[in-house]
């Protein structure tokens, strides 16, 4: 499996994306989306560094997802201007998604796709249709969105940090390409903000792509001791960039206690301090750390003289509320 971050709204955070882009992994982009800008800037310039294998470029997107005729034109000039990058950089895989997360039958999605197959004849390139849901077509390679059963996958629409990740990856073993995406990737702070793509500000920052890099090792043999244990390794994010506890490693348990201690072999390796009650009820303990800073292995957890879990930080796990 080849793994790869789905930056989408790339175009505004392009220094980011160069500066901690992960070595031998590939890229997602829109390549060119109203309020985001233009992302083959940002992917000609990841490129011409050598460290990304593959690309996968998304042509147009509508919020409405309400792909017809009257796109066909912007499609065709979006695939003319790939094509420009393709040949710049011939030993680079390069997958080609006409419309991103359609609703289209295969006969009208195909129109779509003739299109960029015409503009890129000749050249080595994947035509990929990427479905709002599910639904296979025929001679393409068919990416699934957070959705089990296509023959590549994408947490586009869905937090990976929210995510049984471990699941989806055993799912997916013999995909083609997994690719990580969460909403600050395209500039958001929570999945269901409605902020205008134009006034977004809380892109994402290298620790949120160093977790991504995390998730793709094995998460190991978890286990909770206790009911309703939930072990967040990113709580929510309040500011346009994380501060405080804002993305730290977070864990709510139904025991009250000063706090919870992380320890592997056993040695302690962090605590996470009583903040507080948890809404949705048990009680809330934030670390200083992010979680895969902490560990990228199963650790013992432990209310003081009582051990709750065997959990990997940098994994999402157990109860999902």
């Amino acid at each position: 499996m080849r793994f790869g971050i789905d930056y989408l709204g790339g175009a505004r955070y392009g220094k980011t994306i160069l500066r901690n882009h992960p070595n031998g992994w590939g890229a997602g982009i829109f390549s060119n989306v109203d309020g985001f800008g233009d992302g083959l800037k940002v992917i000609a310039k990841l490129l011409a560094k050598g460290a990304c294998p593959f690309v996968r470029i998304q042509l147009m997107w509508k919020d409405a997802h309400n792909f017809n005729a009257g796109d066909y034109s912007f499609v065709k000039k979006e695939a003319r201007r790939v094509r420009a990058l393709i040949v710049k950089f011939p030993h680079v895989q390069f997958y080609v998604s006409p419309v991103c997360e359609h609703n289209l039958s295969e006969k009208d999605w195909q129109k779509f796709g003739d299109i960029v197959r015409n503009e890129l004849s000749g050249l080595n390139y994947v035509l990929v249709n990427s479905p709002i849901k599910t639904g296979k077509f025929k001679g393409v390679l068919n990416e699934y969105h957070h959705q089990k059963g296509g023959d590549a996958f994408s947490y586009d629409g869905a937090n990976a940090f929210d995510s049984d990740v471990q699941s989806d990856k055993d799912a997916y073993a013999n995909s083609v390409y997994f690719m990580f995406w969460n909403c600050q990737f395209n500039g958001k702070k929570k999945l269901d903000e409605k902020t205008p793509r134009a006034k977004r500000n809380a892109w994402p920052v290298k620790e949120q792509i160093e977790s991504c890099v995390a998730l793709a090792k094995p998460k190991g043999k978890t286990k909770s001791y206790v009911k309703k244990l939930i072990c967040k390794s990113h709580a929510d994010q309040h500011t346009d960039k994380p501060t405080g506890k804002d993305q730290k490693l977070v864990y709510i348990s139904s025991l009250k206690v000063k706090q919870l201690t992380l320890k592997l072999n056993g040695k302690e390796i962090a605590t996470l301090a009583y903040y507080g009650p948890f809404q949705g009820g048990g009680f809330r303990y934030y670390s200083q750390k992010w979680g895969y800073q902490i560990a990228n292995q199963v650790c013992e957890l432990w209310a003081e003289n009582i051990k709750i879990a065997d959990v990997n930080p940098a994994f999402r796990d157990f109860l999902f509320r």
